[in-house]
């Protein structure tokens, strides 16, 4: 049996989250959603993940500080910084710290899909 590859949408703004996961959902990931830096350590924490997708803002954290703690759990973990406020100097941040890549938001969810898929097939690469 293939193993649906897991996402982990961690973001606040849940409209956006059920966008998101309806979409990746039609391709046949298994999605999994937090709103908080809380919820989203803890699912790490409990579940093997392939991919996330992180906001830079979140309610109780900055995406870019929770970035290494989410890379501890799994180092060949794909994360893929959103956010709304992009600037150059954010995304060269992120991207020292082990981010895949960077989109602002909103997102083109093709472009979205486009990535994560990129991001999954790098990962393979690197497992």
């Amino acid at each position: 049996m293939k193993h649906n590859q897991k996402v982990l949408i961690l973001d606040d703004e849940e409209a956006l989250r059920a966008i998101i996961a309806q979409r990746l959902k039609r391709k046949g990931y298994d999605v999994l959603e937090a709103g908080t830096a809380r919820e989203g350590l803890s699912l790490l924490k409990d579940t093997l993940i392939d991919a996330v997708l992180l906001d830079i803002k979140l309610p109780d954290g900055d995406g870019l500080i929770l970035l290494p703690k989410i890379k501890q759990f799994q180092t060949d973990l794909q994360v893929i910084m959103l956010t709304g406020n992009g600037t150059i100097e954010s995304a060269i941040e992120a991207m020292k710290l082990g981010a895949y890549d960077y989109l602002t938001k909103p997102c083109n969810l093709s472009e979205l899909e486009i990535t994560l898929q990129k991001a999954l097939e790098n990962r393979k690469l690197l497992m």
